[in-house]
């Protein structure tokens, strides 16, 4: 996106946010199952009155710690590490690539491209994240990794199977 196509820079600006907002739902579903249980049925509850407040940022982490919860004081032998690993880094990407576009400024650097930057140098192109097709595709195939894998592991854990 070496010129300046205002309207193909929002439309991707769009695109990668409702990824991310879709991977975020995801992942409030999966947290929401996980802290209920089938006799109690407060999922709903969990789900709308609990997880709506929390960040995108801090439901990751939430999923971290009970992989390693999981994992090292349960001991529980059905999940792989890899799998892990590849859910978390596609979380990553994914957050990454939506609080850019969330929280930077789109700015026309001093080579004329128009791109997303901290606000802390506009000279410097290396903290410049261009938003193009390709950053979409890559949001786009690190949130379908990480639903799949979220999903994956309710099954695995047999959580939300009533």
């Amino acid at each position: 996106m070496n010129n300046i196509d205002i309207e193909v820079f929002h439309k991707n600006c769009g695109e990668i946010l409702r990824l991310g907002l879709s991977l975020d739902g995801t992942l409030s579903n999966f947290l929401a199952n996980y802290f209920s249980s089938a006799k109690t049925n407060n999922r709903n509850f969990i789900l709308e009155d609990f997880f709506i407040d929390i960040t995108f940022g801090k439901k990751i982490e939430l999923f971290k710690e009970i992989c390693d919860r999981e994992i090292n004081d349960f001991g529980n032998k059905n999940l792989i590490q890899g799998e892990i690993d590849n859910i978390k880094n596609a979380l990553g990407i994914v957050n990454s690539a939506r609080n850019k576009v969330a929280h930077h400024f789109a700015m026309i650097n001093h080579e004329g491209v128009l791109s997303l930057n901290t606000g802390k140098s506009v000279t410097s192109i290396k903290q410049d994240t261009l938003v193009d097709e390709v950053l979409v595709k890559k949001v786009g195939i690190n949130t379908q990794i990480a639903q799949k894998g979220l999903n994956n592991m309710l099954i695995i854990l047999n959580i939300g199977q009533n």
